[in-house]
């Protein structure tokens, strides 16, 4: 639709609000192909819609490749099944690692607890992600390779 195209080329718009206007899962997938190509949009409010699992799960999944997004808001839509119920759990787990991410941006330093994180990340499909962020990249690499694994 016209809104996915907008946010596709969008640069500035950093919060979007559509809450209540009835958006269902294939607005919901037009969203997250949108959220693919986009690196300023921060928040998105589709609260009290009618996304089900499957568009809960297809946003889910274009979190994957969108680093802006920090704020996911789905609440009150019919997501009622184990698989939507994984998915905003997904949801949930990529938004919090953004939140840590943009803490150790602040800070520039590790403890034991951001360590124990980053051994959870390295388990999961953030790793090819996390290597290319510009100051993580060098830290992750180098705590791999003190326990014995090739980051490449």
């Amino acid at each position: 639709g016209l809104l996915a195209d907008a946010l596709l080329g969008n640069t500035a718009l950093e919060e979007l609000y559509l809450g209540n206007n009835n958006i269902t899962d294939k607005g919901a997938g037009l969203l997250a192909d949108a959220l693919l190509g986009n690196t300023a949009l921060e928040e998105l409010y589709l609260g009290n819609n009618n996304i089900t699992d499957k568009g809960a799960g297809l946003l889910a999944d274009a979190l994957r490749g969108n680093m802006a997004l920090k704020v996911l808001d789905l609440r009150n839509n019919p997501i009622r099944s184990k698989n939507g119920k994984e998915s905003l759990a997904k949801i949930e787990r990529l938004l919090k690692a953004r939140e840590w991410i943009s803490k150790f941006d602040s800070k520039n330093s590790l403890t034991m607890a951001d360590v124990e994180f980053i051994t959870e990340l390295i388990l999961s499909a953030w790793l090819h992600k996390l290597l290319q962020h510009r100051q993580l990249g060098s830290v992750v690499a180098g705590f791999l390779r003190t326990h014995g694994v090739d980051p490449s």
